[in-house]
């Protein structure tokens, strides 16, 4: 790990400190409030001075209050699918709608999703609309996608049936 940063509902972000342990680095991540947060780990293997892949995970802190906004953080930089409304809580039957963005901006292109075991469907995001599924509740989703050369993948699953 190279670079370790933590995305809180409603605050700027926090790098996270990491530490040597047994050859790799680890880092602690403590989310104080319920709400969505972005994660975002950039990787490197020595000797290289590029970094070698970006990653970015989203945490669900969940409580008895509904969340803020409902909505799905996103960097605004490079590749990102970025679901409209927090996937886990939808119910069964329910419209997501996602969008591709590059750089902040929509974009378009086609996604490609497994739900659960099922064989790979694919939907289409533009500029100005975001693809649109129904979700099945309780199902792990697997979405990908690729602009201009960046790829870009986001796994989740909806809340219980």
């Amino acid at each position: 790990i190279d670079r370790l940063v933590l995305r809180k509902p409603g605050r700027p972000p926090e790098p996270v400190a990491t530490e040597a342990q047994d050859r790799r680095r680890a880092g602690a991540v403590r989310p104080d409030r319920p709400g969505a947060h972005l994660l975002e780990l950039v990787l490197r293997r020595p000797p290289r001075r590029e970094p070698e892949a970006y990653a970015r995970a989203i945490l669900f802190v969940s409580s008895d209050e509904p969340d803020a906004d409902g909505t799905v953080p996103a960097t605004g930089e490079g590749l990102e699918l970025v679901p409209l409304r927090l996937p886990h809580t939808l119910p069964d039957g329910e419209e997501l709608r996602i969008e591709l963005r590059r750089d902040g901006e929509p974009v378009a292109g086609v996604i490609t999703y497994y739900a659960g075991d099922s064989r790979p469907r694919w939907v289409r995001a533009t500029a100005t609309e975001p693809a649109r599924l129904k979700v099945t509740a309780g199902t792990r989703y697997l979405f990908a996608s690729a602009h201009q050369g960046q790829s870009v993948t986001l796994v989740f699953q909806t809340g219980a049936p």
